[in-house]
């Protein structure tokens, strides 16, 4: 499967039966870079011991509530409709039931859509059921106003026999063996399973191909998931990172039977003798409880869609230079039908084809304006193939964004997605502040929660800072500023690397060289004496862990600092 640098979820194997109920709370999926808070109850039926208490869910909070014992009466679930009372209750037996004819390490999912600010969990408990605010502060006809999704995921995992535990061993021996062979197994494996099916070329990138970027990513990751097959919550987020990739490319259940296939035979062909019966089978275990995860979390996403399972035509309505390497391309549907929200910081998949290639090709780009139902708007850098930090280091010029920018114009048609992707602001009608800090063309999610931001939250205190070579790289700083103008809770910082002999420091950008968050005020510039601050990354991977580095130096905590990986890798699109 292609990979994507975006972030599902995977659970550790344990020895006893244990039920893991997760409850994200959002307008949307996931939040998945906040850490999970787990309450853990005792193996016992008739549970009367202590319980959970002062329990504050937040937007965007992952909560894990594991139990060690089997389904008994202890264990029921309501949703509050109202102050009233008005409920819909999971059947206990239905639930129970279920689980028991889930297969090992298998999955039961629920997707409910609902109004509603209050969650009651009850454990049968003298002391009575526990009701929890979703948005204390927030007056009831707002709060009762606004939908929110509430998937609970529940993963089963069986008493863990002797032969799961002999897989995990034979996993982990085979660490070394990826260390050393891994590259080279997933460039046989692509080779082998492209010239085998030919028609996967219009699924996978190219130049991540020719480049071998693809390669070493896939190797990469089969080198985490040796290293964490006993301990596979640590690839939770990068699952769910991978698991919206795919959806945006419309991956199937069968497309992993194919890449099974060839991944196994591509590892009996570098290995040789050293790949006995016992490794080969080892693999296929576990490359098939990843596979079944993933392929579970992406039938969510695709049930979200709500039908839209396939590209649909979009025409290209306008076409907006914002910069010397960025356009914009406004995207209305063919068939005019309104379109669904998305979650501000999301992308969409784009796919067209290429002669050069006499393939189709996808990339994705984020929506760089807030959610509408008439059009999405996505504003696109031209990838000349060149570093400019390494100008020795060619590489071919995108293909999907040159055919964009030098042969795509309004009337045109092209391919679009649904909205994906786990970076997205945790609710826009919240009250603490946000710093939005980017580089470059990752600006465009920022530009998509700051509309949003200005638009829902106007009394907002946000922060907005980026950096870029100069002022005519530079897109949407005219935009920002007029918005900078009007609220008078918004702020905007600009670096410039390489300014013009035109760019006037103080006029055109405030700093010169790279974004360097030292140079800017804490209080005011990051607002780094509120604890509530959210900050938004987007940039080279290098500037985004420059960034989360410097905040946690200044007492950020992790949680609060959310990453999108914009790009890929430094290969063009």
């Amino acid at each position: 499967m292609p990979f994507k640098q975006h972030s599902g979820r995977i659970y550790r194997i344990t020895r006893l039966l244990v039920f893991h109920f997760v409850f994200i709370l959002t307008a949307g999926p996931r939040q998945s870079s906040a850490a999970a808070d787990v309450f853990m109850f005792p193996p016992q039926n008739g549970y009367t011991g202590e319980y959970i208490s002062n329990l504050a869910f937040t937007v965007g909070q992952s909560i894990d509530i594991k139990w060690k014992s089997g389904c008994d009466e202890s264990i029921q679930f309501w949703l509050m409709k109202d102050f009233n009372g008005g409920d819909c209750q999971f059947q206990r037996d239905a639930l129970c039931s279920q689980i028991a004819d889930t297969p090992n390490n298998g999955s039961v999912a629920w997707n409910l859509s609902l109004f509603q600010y209050y969650v009651e969990a009850s454990f049968n408990l003298d002391d009575g059921p526990q009701y929890h605010n979703l948005y204390p502060g927030v007056n009831e006809a707002e709060q009762s106003s606004r939908p929110y999704n509430l998937d609970i995921d529940i993963t089963c995992t069986r008493d863990r026999d002797d032969k799961v535990n002999d897989t995990i061993q034979i996993i982990k021996a085979t660490v070394p063996v990826l260390t050393e062979h891994g590259t080279t197994i997933t460039t046989v494996f692509y080779k082998n399973m492209l010239t085998a099916h030919p028609e996967l070329n219009n699924v996978f990138n190219t130049a991540h191909q020719v480049s071998g970027h693809q390669a070493r990513a896939l190797a990469g990751a089969l080198f985490a998931y040796a290293s964490n097959i006993d301990n596979l919550g640590a690839l939770g987020p990068a699952v769910e990172l991978i698991c919206h990739k795919h959806a945006s490319l419309y991956i199937k259940p069968d497309d992993y039977k194919i890449v099974g296939k060839f991944l196994l035979e591509a590892m009996g062909q570098v290995l040789g003798d050293a790949l006995t019966p016992e490794i080969l089978d080892a693999w296929a275990t576990a490359y098939w409880q990843l596979a079944d995860l993933m392929i579970g979390r992406e039938a969510q996403l695709y049930e979200q869609a709500e039908g839209w399972t396939e590209f649909r035509d979009f025409v290209i309505a306008q076409k907006v230079p914002e910069s010397s390497e960025i356009t914009s391309f406004y995207l209305k549907p063919v068939d005019g039908k309104p379109l669904p929200a998305f979650r501000p910081g999301q992308y969409i998949s784009v796919q067209i084809h290429v002669p050069e290639l006499n393939y189709l090709q996808a990339r994705q780009y984020s929506l760089s304006d807030m959610p509408r139902s008439d059009y999405y708007r996505i504003s696109v850098k031209k990838e000349p193939g060149l570093n400019p930090a390494e100008p020795g280091a060619k590489a071919h010029p995108g293909y999907v964004s040159n055919i964009l920018h030098e042969f795509k114009n309004e009337g045109d048609t092209i391919k679009v997605s649904h909205p994906y992707g786990d970076f997205f602001l945790s609710d826009a009608k919240a009250a603490n502040p946000v710093v939005l800090i980017s580089a470059g063309v990752g600006l465009t999610p920022m530009t998509s929660i700051l509309n949003t931001l200005t638009s829902q939250s106007p009394e907002r205190k946000v922060s907005f800072i980026h950096g870029a070579r100069n002022s005519q790289a530079r897109a949407f700083k005219n935009h920002i500023t007029s918005l900078e103008e009007k609220l008078p809770h918004l702020k905007s910082t600009f670096f410039t690397s390489h300014p013009t002999e035109q760019d006037k420091e103080g006029d055109d950008y405030q700093y010169r060289g790279r974004v360097d968050l030292s140079k800017l005020e804490g209080s005011q510039d990051l607002f780094l004496d509120d604890a509530t601050t959210e900050y938004y990354v987007c940039g080279p991977d290098t500037f985004m862990t420059d960034m989360l580095n410097v905040l946690k130096s200044k007492g950020v905590s992790e949680d609060r600092v959310k990453l999108e990986l914009f790009g890929t890798g430094g290969v063009p699109h």
